[in-house]
C-alpha cells in the first residue's frame, strides 16, 4: 500500500501549453482511447474505441516491446487523425510519499527533495523522475506529496509515443484521472475507489478530489474467465458468457459457478477490506482521525459482473456502486454518449485524461 496525495504530472508541458488531447489508456492487454470535444456548455463524446494488445507487449505497465506498441499507436494516430494525447503511468511503476521540509521557492523544495529522494524509494536519483505538490504549509515549513518512477519506465512511455508521431502532453496516475471523472467534484467524503481489470485491480481511496492510497493486486476479469473454463472444459468464450450471464447469482442450477466466482471475487474483497480498515485505523500526518469512507466505486470492464455490488456492498458494510464516468462531464443538452453503461466503465481512465482539459489548474 502507498500512501500520496499526487495531483502530479510527470511528464507535463510548459503551463501555457493547453492543447485538446485524446485520453490514452495502456493496460497490458488494450489500448482503450477517448476524445471529449467542447460543445456549447458541455462536451460531445467524440472518438472512442479499444485497441487489444497481444500477450507480451505491455505487463505489469512495463513496455516489453515498444517496437509493437508503437506500430499499434501510430495506427491508432492515422485511422482517427490524433495528434495530442494524455496518457496514464500504471500505479505498479509508481512510487509516493510525503515529507517536510523547509520552506522555500519550487526550484528549492525541488532540489531539497531530490537530496533526499533515496530516503523513501528504491531508486537512485539519477535514475528517477519526481514531481512534487505542496499539501501544507507554515511560514517555517511545507508538507509535500512526492510521485516519483524509474525514469527509464517515464522514458520508454515517451520514446515510443514519440516514435508514433504522437505528442504527450502528460503522463499522469490512472487513479487520478479515474477519480477525476467518476467522483463528482463537490462530494466531501472519501471514496475508495476499485479499478477491475481483465488482468488487474487497482484500489486507491480519493477525498476531495486527492488521491491518498493506491495498490495493485492481481486479480482481474480474466482470471474469473479462465477459472470457469478449466473447471467446466469450456472454452474462453463460452466462459466468459458464463461468467456474465449469471454472475454472483445464488442459483439452484449454477452453484459450482457461483462457488467457483465467489473464491476468486472473496479475495478481492479481502484486499479491499485491508485498505478500508487502514484507513479508518491510522490517523493522517497530523494525527487526526481520517474521514469516512463512506461509498465503494467500481470501474473497469470487470465491474460488470453480475451481483458484484451488492456481494461487495453486504459483506463490507458500505455502500457500493458501478461507477458513471459522466459525473463530471456536462453533456450538451439532449445528448447521449454512443458509449453504453457497461461499457463505459472500461474507459474511465481515457475519459479522465481527456477530460484533463477542463481543470487547467492542474498542470505544473
Amino acid at each position: 500500500m502507498t500512501e500520496a496525495r499526487p495531483r502530479n504530472f510527470l511528464f507535463s508541458p510548459p503551463s501555457f501549453i493547453l492543447m485538446p488531447a485524446v485520453g490514452i489508456d495502456i493496460s497490458d492487454r488494450s489500448i482503450k482511447y477517448a476524445r471529449l470535444v467542447p460543445a456549447g456548455e458541455g462536451y460531445n463524446l467524440g472518438d472512442f474505441g479499444s485497441v487489444p494488445l497481444a500477450p507480451g507487449i505491455v505487463e505489469a505497465g512495463r513496455i516489453i516491446s515498444p517496437e509493437m506498441l508503437e506500430a499499434a499507436l501510430g495506427n491508432l494516430r492515422r485511422d482517427h487523425d490524433i495528434s495530442f494525447v494524455r496518457a496514464a503511468l500504471p500505479e505498479e511503476q509508481m512510487y509516493f510519499f510525503r515529507m517536510t521540509i523547509p520552506t522555500g521557492p519550487r526550484d528549492v523544495l525541488r532540489d531539497t527533495i531530490e537530496l533526499s529522494l533515496e530516503e523513501h524509494v528504491p531508486i537512485a536519483g539519477p535514475d528517477a523522475v519526481f514531481d512534487f505538490e505542496v499539501v501544507s504549509s507554515t511560514d517555517a515549513d511545507v508538507e509535500v506529496a512526492v510521485t516519483a518512477a524509474p525514469r527509464s519506465i517515464v522514458e520508454s512511455y515517451s520514446d515510443t509515443f514519440s516514435r508514433a508521431g504522437l505528442t504527450l502532453l502528460s503522463l499522469e496516475l490512472e487513479a487520478e484521472a479515474i477519480a477525476r471523472t467518476v467522483i463528482h467534484n463537490e462530494d466531501t467524503f472519501a471514496h475508495l475507489i476499485v479499478d477491475f481489470g481483465e488482468t488487474r485491480t487497482g484500489i486507491a481511496i480519493s477525498y476531495k478530489g486527492e488521491v491518498y492510497f493506491t495498490s495493485t493486486i492481481a486479480i482481474g476479469g480474466r482470471m474469473l474467465t479462465e477459472t470457469l473454463a478449466k473447471h467446466f472444459s469450456v472454452s474462453m468464450e463460452e466462459a466468459e458468457k458464463m461468467k456474465h450471464d449469471f454472475g454472483l447469482d445464488r442459483n439452484a442450477e449454477h452453484q459450482d459457478l457461483f462457488a467457483l466466482l465467489l473464491n476468486n471475487v472473496a479475495v478481492l474483497r479481502d484486499e479491499i477490506n485491508k485498505h478500508f480498515i487502514y484507513w479508518h485505523t491510522h490517523p493522517d500526518e497530523n494525527g487526526n482521525a481520517r474521514p469516512t469512507i463512506e461509498e465503494i466505486v467500481l470501474v473497469g470492464g470487470g465491474s460488470n459482473l453480475a451481483g458484484l455490488p451488492d456481494y461487495l456492498s453486504a459483506s463490507l458494510r458500505v455502500k457500493t456502486s458501478v461507477a458513471n464516468i459522466w459525473t463530471n462531464v456536462t453533456m450538451p443538452v439532449g445528448g447521449v454518449p454512443e458509449l453504453s453503461r457497461s461499457e463505459s466503465v472500461g474507459y474511465a481512465t481515457a475519459v479522465g485524461l481527456s477530460l484533463h482539459e477542463a481543470s487547467s489548474d492542474q498542470i505544473i
